[in-house]
């Protein structure tokens, strides 16, 4: 599959919210009246969010990245989320790639995120991906998740 990478649009926080559907980060992080919603269109006017899309113009995937976002020093994945129809096609490693590339020509020498305890599959994707788990964060973001945070080299 053929992907490209651009900066989000307002008419595309629909789509942004439709690749989050049904997923645990959903449950568990933006459940709630508008929440995503609400989260999603800051990181749009922000310049924060990306999203991956296919050859047919389909959002298969999205990215919020935060330049400078782990402690003014590295980018900062702050969500990385498949769509469910996309999932194992190549669509995370692209957008880790892609953050990789706008971290290094951005002079940036590591990436981080961090990745909820309950998300084995993300975690063990990461690892593939050249990320280092750094150590586990009790209820970092919150009450009863922990979260690993993961750091790699540029």
């Amino acid at each position: 599959m053929a992907l490209t990478l651009r900066k989000a649009l307002p008419e595309d926080l629909t789509a942004c919210t439709a690749v989050l559907e049904g997923s645990e980060i959903l449950e568990r992080y933006y459940a709630g009246e508008g929440v995503l919603a609400r989260m999603l269109a800051k990181a749009e006017a922000e310049g924060q969010l990306y999203v991956a899309g296919d050859e047919a113009g389909s959002i298969s995937g999205l990215l919020k990245l935060v330049p400078g976002g782990f402690c003014g020093l590295y980018p900062y994945i702050a969500l990385l989320a498949v769509g469910g129809a996309y999932r194992g096609q190549g669509v995370g490693r692209f957008l880790l790639a892609q953050a990789e590339a706008m971290g290094t020509a951005d002079g940036a020498r590591k990436l981080a995120l961090l990745v909820s305890d309950f998300n084995a599959a993300a975690k063990a994707m990461y690892q593939r991906c050249g990320f280092y788990e750094v150590g586990l964060i009790p209820e970092a973001a919150r009450p009863g998740i922990g979260e690993y945070l993961m750091l790699k080299d540029l």
